[in-house]
C-alpha cells in the first residue's frame, strides 16, 4: 500500500499537515534519519475506528511475529 503511493516533496507539506514519519537515531546528537514520511493522515488521527480511516487489511507489523518493535 505504501509502495503505491504517489510520491511528493516536501515542497508540497503546508504548515500544520499531520505526518507521520518512521525514523532511527541520527549521528547527529538530536537529529534523526527518516526512513519513511507519510502525509495525508489526518483521518488516521481525527477519526479513529471509523470507516473514514480504515486502513483495510494494512498493518504497522514488519511480519516478523515479535509484536513489538
Amino acid at each position: 500500500m505504501l509502495d503505491a503511493s504517489p510520491a511528493m516533496t516536501l515542497a508540497e507539506l503546508k504548515n500544520g499537515d499531520a505526518i507521520v514519519v518512521s525514523s532511527t537515531v541520527g549521528t547527529t546528537p538530536g537529529r534523526i534519519a527518516a526512513i519513511k514520511l507519510l502525509a495525508g493522515v489526518e483521518p488516521i488521527l481525527t477519526k479513529p475506528g471509523t470507516q473514514e480511516m480504515s486502513l483495510g487489511s494494512w498493518s504497522l507489523s514488519d511480519g516478523g511475529g515479535g509484536g513489538g518493535p
